[in-house]
């Protein structure tokens, strides 16, 4: 039903004196309701997420090696460590880290530093092998 058909049987029908009627009302509201979802129709649009001709972002391959690698080289030199240098207490203060294993804070941080310097020592050798 056009736009025109629905205009002119309105107008019709006001001036038959038959308003309300059941052809005139429900075309009306059928044209516009067509109108509406015409209009909403038009308006899609499609999202890509990514477009398809762009690399992948990541670390390659090559680079999930050498990471793996790295951490198997941490943890080998982690496990070289005194235990006393291992033992680590990331939630807790240094205060309250030292007061758990019966030292001072002074010693707390000495220790600490020579476990740096171990691992770094350590993992130094191992990349210039």
């Amino acid at each position: 039903m056009s736009h025109r058909k629905c205009s002119s049987g309105y107008g019709a029908s006001h001036r038959t004196g038959r308003r309300g009627t059941h052809a005139s009302t429900h075309g009306c509201i059928a044209w516009a309701l067509n109108l509406c979802h015409d209009r909403l129709r038009r308006r899609r649009e499609i999202y890509i997420a990514e477009p398809p001709d762009r690399a992948d972002p990541g670390p390659g391959p090559d680079q999930r090696l050498r990471d793996r690698g790295e951490r198997q080289s941490i943890a080998t030199a982690l496990a070289i460590l005194p235990d006393r240098q291992r033992q680590y207490y990331q939630e807790l203060s240094n205060i309250d880290a030292a007061d758990v294993m019966g030292i001072s804070v002074e010693a707390l941080e000495s220790l600490l530093a020579r476990a740096r310097r171990n691992l770094r020592n350590h993992l130094e050798a191992e990349r210039d092998d």
